[in-house]
């Protein structure tokens, strides 16, 4: 995946600009493997591969191994990332990048030109897993 260039999603996002290009710069910054056994932690407890998630990057939160998901404007732009970890007590948190606009961020999983229809789900996790339940079934078209 190569690097992605970072454009304001409108005139008033000039002034946070500085933000996205910190998003942009952690997120390609990270790896795309996990490395340690921390970072798998939230994919074991959701039952994902990370080749269900080729969205994901893979760093810290203050120095606590996290999955990092990035949160995109409609033209494909970082505006911030998700960080998720699991604390000391094994409980999965979710965090944003400080003082990050999000506001119409959202993670397509496949290409948008093309959908009939776009689901929509709340987590990462349950987005990927209805993706893969989606795949699993064939699916045609009827003719008249």
């Amino acid at each position: 995946m190569s690097d992605i260039n970072i454009i304001p999603h409108n005139e008033k996002d000039c002034k946070i600009q500085p933000l996205y290009s910190e998003a942009a710069n952690i997120f390609n910054a990270a790896s795309q493997k996990p490395t340690c056994p921390e970072h798998s932690a939230y994919m074991n407890k959701k039952g994902l591969a990370i080749e269900d998630m080729p969205e994901a990057r893979f760093g810290t939160y203050y120095d606590t191994p996290s999955l990092l998901i990035p949160i995109k404007s409609l033209n494909g732009n970082i505006l911030s990332i998700q960080y998720i970890y699991e604390d000391k007590d094994s409980k999965t948190q979710k965090r944003f990048l400080k003082d990050a606009d999000k506001s119409g961020g959202f993670l397509a999983l496949d290409p948008l030109e093309d959908a009939n229809t776009i689901y929509v789900a709340e987590g990462y996790a349950t987005a990927v897993s209805l993706k893969k339940l989606r795949a699993a079934f064939p699916s045609s078209k009827t003719l008249e």
